[in-house]
C-alpha cells in the first residue's frame, strides 16, 4: 500500500512539474516580418530578430539584462525592435536561469541594408579570435540597447514618427490550440489513473471493512 502511493505521488510530481516545459513548446513560432527578416521564439526568453531561415541578427543575451523582443516596426530602411529585461532566477544556490523582466525595456534599431549586406566571413557570420571578435568588413547594422529616449532621439526613428509598435505573435494559431488540447488530453491521462487507482483502493478497502465489521459477533 506504501510503494503504490509513493508511486502515485511520484506520478503527479513529475507530471506537474514537467507541464509547462511541454507545453511552451506548442508556443514557439516563426514569423516573417519583412523579405528577409523573421522574428524566430525558440522559448519565452529567446524571441529574437534574424535573417529568414539564416542566422541571428544580433543576439540580446550579448547585452546585459536584455530579454526577448516584446515589439517590433518596420520601415522601408529599418527595423526598430523593443524587447524586455531579463532578470537572474535565484531560485537556489548557484541557479543559472533567468526570468523576463517586463519592469525594463530596451530598443534596438537595425539597419536592413546593412544586415543584409555579406562580409568577409558571409551574410551575419563572424570570427572571433582569442576573444577578439574580427572585423569582417561590413557596415554597422546594429545600434543599441538604447532607452526610450535615446531610442527616440535617432534620425532613423524621428523619419517615421510616431512609431506604432506591433507585438510578434504565432502566425500559426492552430498549433497552439491543438498542443493546448493535445496537453489536456495527455495530462487526463496521466493525472487521471493515480486519482481513479486511489479511489478503487479506497473503495476495496471500504469494502473490506465493513465486511469485517459485519462479521464480527455482537458483544453480550
Amino acid at each position: 500500500m506504501r510503494y503504490v502511493l509513493t508511486l502515485v505521488i511520484a506520478t503527479l510530481v513529475v507530471a506537474v512539474g514537467s507541464s509547462p516545459a511541454v507545453a511552451s513548446g506548442w508556443n514557439d513560432y516563426r514569423l516573417q516580418i519583412d523579405p528577409g527578416f523573421e522574428i524566430v521564439r525558440a522559448n519565452s526568453l529567446d524571441v529574437m530578430l534574424c535573417r529568414t531561415g539564416g542566422s541571428i541578427v544580433y543576439f540580446h543575451g550579448d547585452y546585459a539584462g536584455v530579454g526577448p523582443v516584446s515589439g517590433y516596426v518596420v520601415t522601408p530602411t529599418h527595423i526598430f525592435t523593443q524587447h524586455h529585461g531579463r532578470v537572474a532566477r535565484n531560485l537556489f544556490a548557484g541557479d543559472t536561469f533567468e526570468d523576463v523582466d517586463p519592469s525594463r525595456t530596451f530598443y534596438f534599431v537595425v539597419d536592413k541594408a546593412a544586415a543584409s549586406t555579406p562580409g568577409a566571413f558571409g551574410v551575419g557570420a563572424s570570427v572571433t579570435i582569442n576573444g577578439v571578435p574580427q572585423d569582417d568588413g561590413r557596415p554597422p547594422d546594429v545600434f543599441g540597447p538604447f532607452n526610450e529616449q535615446e531610442f527616440l532621439g535617432q534620425p532613423a526613428v524621428q523619419a517615421v514618427a510616431p512609431v506604432k509598435w506591433l507585438e510578434p505573435s504565432n502566425p500559426n494559431v492552430v498549433a497552439p490550440l491543438a498542443g493546448s488540447l493535445m496537453f489536456l488530453a495527455i495530462s487526463a491521462v496521466v493525472l487521471g489513473w493515480p486519482i481513479l487507482l486511489l479511489l478503487l483502493i479506497a473503495c476495496v478497502g471500504f469494502m473490506l471493512w465493513r465486511r469485517r465489521s459485519c462479521g464480527r459477533p455482537a458483544a453480550g
